[in-house]
């Protein structure tokens, strides 16, 4: 069993990172993971006993003894201008090799880059107006409680920072966090008055606060245990706990809370899967997360906890966010192949826990969502949201995007044998 495991942490922001990220080997069922190459992502092993990896648009190719894990040969470069993720989150590369030798890619030329996007106010019908801000990498966007402005992430080309923006639009968006590291996923306190976020600025990852208004350095709150991240999700209404992601080296999401009182932390969610995205009811009394066990869904569970959990919805659905009106919203992801829809259900938490009145707000075709980020946000009273669309092709290029290709390679083996040494 082979998988790519990222030198740089899950957090960051840096897309030439999977250009020294690590493939590993490992027995199916076992923990004896062994290194076997540095430099690569998106590893497959093929039947004739090599590895093959993308670094930047190219593929290259290992000979492999795989009861050695030893690399016998190469890497050799194979096909070059293959496509690669957009945004750099993933190390995906569009390439696919059938058991009998077909090859099949996606030509795609340059190097991996972010994709820029803008940020624009959506109101209940999915109109959207564009707010006057320069394209860039936005991520996390989260109105303040008071509705008045918005705190962003920002990427750059090696670091990320926060930033605010006074939603009257009478001054320009101003950046909060200063360092060239990462500052990462925003969120406010009840007061408005602060905003708490990931950073890695000493070194490790910790959750950090700062006076919104830039009057004070930031204040480390927590520390990632055995170098583990941790971003900041929900405080509740009384601000005195936080929830937050706590994601361990092998990448299991485990759900945590910080109690203010103390600087103690517990666990509230976990299991064989990823438990994230959670968010406090406006009463404090009630945690909505997503849980992807047996499938993505959003499950809701009291607050302290009491062992009781309920399933609200189970076909796909994460990242759930709590107007102070009782409703639930949340995204569906890319991989149900309904990724331009809100979903939102009314809750009562009063008497017998109850959730009514489903329903859909379509999207703009070119609203960008990424897997491991929620990428919009609700008003507190529920009528409007933020979201980040991508720019449009003509905007970029002054004209159309070129029309996609699929270039399919059959007995591709045989030109592999003629290039690689077979083990």
């Amino acid at each position: 069993m082979l998988f790519v495991r990222a030198a740089g942490s899950v957090g960051d922001v840096n897309a030439s990172r999977w250009e020294s990220a690590e493939i590993v080997i490992q027995s199916i069922g076992a923990n004896d993971r062994t290194v076997l190459w540095k430099g690569g992502s998106h590893p497959r092993y093929l039947s004739t006993g090599n590895v093959i990896y993308a670094q930047g648009n190219s593929l290259f190719a290992l000979s492999v003894d795989l009861n050695s894990r030893k690399v016998t040969a190469g890497p050799v470069p194979i096909l070059e201008g293959v496509k690669r993720s957009s945004n750099g989150i993933t190390d995906a590369a569009q390439y696919a090799v059938s058991n009998t030798g077909t090859l099949v890619t996606i030509p795609g030329e340059g190097a991996v880059v972010l994709e820029k996007g803008i940020l624009a106010l959506l109101d209940n019908k999915g109109n959207a107006t564009p707010l006057a801000l320069r394209p860039a990498q936005y991520r996390s966007p989260r109105f303040s409680p008071n509705g008045q402005y918005l705190a962003v992430e920002i990427l750059e080309s090696d670091a990320s920072n926060i930033w605010i923006y006074d939603l009257s639009g009478k001054s320009e968006i101003r950046r909060l966090t200063q360092s060239g590291t990462r500052n990462s996923r925003p969120i406010w306190t009840p007061d408005s008055k602060r905003v708490t976020f990931e950073s890695n600025r000493d070194g490790d990852s910790g959750m950090y606060e700062q006076p919104a208004d830039g009057s004070a350095l930031p204040v480390r709150l927590t520390t990632g245990k055995n170098k583990s991240e941790q971003y900041p999700e929900s405080w509740s209404p009384d601000g005195k706990t936080l929830t937050y992601v706590e994601v361990p080296s092998d990448n299991n999401w485990d759900l945590w809370s910080f109690s203010r009182d103390g600087g103690t932390t517990t666990l509230l969610a976990s299991g064989a899967g990823n438990q994230f995205g959670s968010v406090f009811s406006p009463d404090g009394n009630w945690i909505a997360y997503t849980d992807n066990q047996s499938n993505f869904g959003i499950r809701v569970q009291p607050f302290p906890p009491t062992g009781v959990v309920r399933q609200i919805t189970q076909d796909g659905e994460a990242w759930p966010t709590w107007s102070k009106a009782g409703e639930i919203f949340f995204r569906l992801r890319r991989d149900t192949g309904k990724p331009n829809e809100l979903r939102a259900v009314d809750v009562s938490t009063t008497g017998e826990f109850a959730f009514t009145h489903p329903r859909t707000l379509q999207l703009p075709a070119n609203t960008l969502m990424y897997q491991s980020y929620r990428d919009f946000d609700v008003t507190p009273n529920g009528d409007k949201f933020v979201v980040i669309l991508g720019e449009p092709k003509e905007a970029k290029s002054g004209a159309p995007a070129p029309a996609l290709r699929i270039d399919v390679v059959l007995n591709w083996f045989e030109e592999l044998k003629a290039r690689v040494r077979i083990p």
